[in-house]
């Protein structure tokens, strides 16, 4: 049992690796590769580092699955990628408060978990955690919320209304809800996950909460029919194509807070189209998030203090740039492709 697991295990690990480790946050040290880390207890594999340790997978069938909240004197603080993927005996998980971060498919294909308590101190939720499993079958006509806060998937109904006391949306908890129109998060939500409501193709309004102080990687990406969205006083970062393809989208708040927009994150909107249309280098901010339709030489204005990344990728006919001593920040990939 013990050498099939590892071996199913390291391969989901590096393939999330690979994938996904951009995207999850998970305190430092708890999921590093170390053979000789790897220990047993009470029918559960852990990964123990010096003063923590992280929850690797089953090493016995267990219908009912207890995590404690230390292990050998050090706290349990996270449940890995995969750490129970596929595991149909387990009926029963109790998340103990020590617990902060959830893997991606953390839980995926236990077709049998129905009952989940605990987890009160998650903030950091991995992709999909409860794909395939009666818990979240059970809650197909709600929004299904773990350890009290935190949603994780939603009804893929025309109007959402996000319960109040909730703090964060998961990973991906309403991507692809195709009949998605319109969602109403509470005020008490102060994170949204990456790619959270990518590809609602029918998302027509959303109105964000006033907490919030980022908007995460691929949040609203797809989103074909959102026309105007308003960024809360108080946002700093902007993620990576956060509203990319969101075509028709042609109006966006900006406020000043908003000090870090990240690589094409309105690229393929209305918006910037008529931004571009304005004057070749889009600029907001002091950030210059667009300069597709630059030719010839050019000179950065001197009010511009990041360069966002991509901002002049495939600018064919670009032959020469000046930078200014304002420009602190250049992002990845700001200049490929420019042939000349």
């Amino acid at each position: 049992m013990q050498k099939k697991k590892r071996g199913r295990l390291a391969a989901c690990f590096l393939a999330f690796c690979m994938a996904f480790s951009m995207l999850l946050y998970v305190p430092e040290g708890a999921w590093k590769v170390s053979a000789d880390s790897l220990q047993t207890y009470d029918g559960l594999m852990y990964r123990i580092s010096n003063t923590t340790a992280s929850v690797l997978g089953l090493e016995d069938t267990l219908k009912e699955v207890v995590i404690p909240a230390k292990v050998d004197g050090r706290s349990v603080i996270s449940i890995e990628n995969c750490a129970f993927d596929g595991e149909t005996s387990i009926r029963k998980v109790v998340i103990p408060s020590s617990v902060v971060a959830l893997g991606n498919h953390a839980f995926r294909n236990c077709t049998n978990l129905s009952e989940v308590e605990g987890g009160e101190s998650l903030d950091n939720i991995g992709f999909d955690v409860m794909e395939n499993t009666a818990w979240l079958k059970n809650r197909q006509d709600e929004v299904a919320v773990l350890g009290g806060k935190v949603a994780v998937a939603a009804p893929d109904t025309a109007q959402v209304t996000i319960p109040d006391g909730v703090t964060s949306i998961g990973n991906s908890a309403f991507s692809g809800c195709d009949n998605l129109v319109s969602v109403t998060i509470p005020e008490s939500v102060t994170v949204i996950g990456n790619s959270a409501f990518a590809n609602c193709t029918s998302l027509k309004s959303v109105s964000l909460p006033k907490q919030l102080k980022k908007l995460e990687n691929w949040t609203f990406i797809g989103c074909t029919k959102l026309t105007e969205v308003t960024i809360p006083d108080g946002v700093a970062d902007i993620g990576i194509q956060a509203f990319y393809n969101c075509s028709n989208l042609k109006t966006i708040s900006i406020p000043k807070s908003v000090t870090a927009i990240r690589e094409n994150a309105f690229q393929n909107t209305a918006w910037m189209e008529a931004k571009k249309a304005e004057n070749p280098m889009v600029i907001v901010n002091a950030i210059l998030l667009n300069g597709e339709g630059c030719s010839g030489n050019v000179t950065i204005p001197n009010t511009v203090k990041i360069v966002s990344g991509s901002a002049f990728f495939g600018c064919t006919e670009l032959t020469g740039v000046t930078i200014p001593d304002s420009v602190t920040i250049i992002g990845d990939s700001a200049f490929s492709s420019c042939p000349k």
